[in-house]
């Protein structure tokens, strides 16, 4: 799990005496933990899964890209955690074999990779 890799990554980041790295981890986990989309599990205790944790980090990129000189450090930390994008030409291989109109081949790039495309790009491609 994503939530995983970034606890370890703060701990470590910690014993190695990193602390501006350690302080935005200890932000980024305190923005998952805090998230209105946290889920408990039948015993009571929260879970993070990996969407919850891909919808935080991308909701933070994209608030440090608007910001007029950003920290490429706090870039750097948070592209550790996101996947790969897929470009246009993957988009639109995956798309081929959907059948239906733009609604179903937005539903399955959704259900399917997730924080993986550009809306935008997918939407030109899915109109094709």
């Amino acid at each position: 799990m994503i939530y995983d890799k970034i606890k370890a990554d703060f701990m470590e980041a910690r014993k190695a005496r990193e602390s501006y790295k350690s302080s935005f981890l200890s932000f980024v986990l305190g923005q998952i933990q805090n998230s209105s989309d946290v889920k408990a599990d039948e015993n009571g205790n929260k879970t993070y899964d990996d969407d919850l944790v891909l919808s935080v980090i991308k909701n933070l990129d994209k608030k440090l890209k608007e910001v007029p000189n950003p920290n490429s450090i706090e870039s750097e930390v948070l592209e550790n955690y996101l996947p790969s994008m897929l470009d246009e030409s993957q988009i639109r291989e995956l798309l081929s074999g959907v059948e239906g109109g733009m609604k179903e081949k937005m539903a399955f790039l959704k259900e399917n990779y997730a924080f993986r495309y550009d809306g935008k790009t997918a939407a030109k491609v899915a109109k094709e």
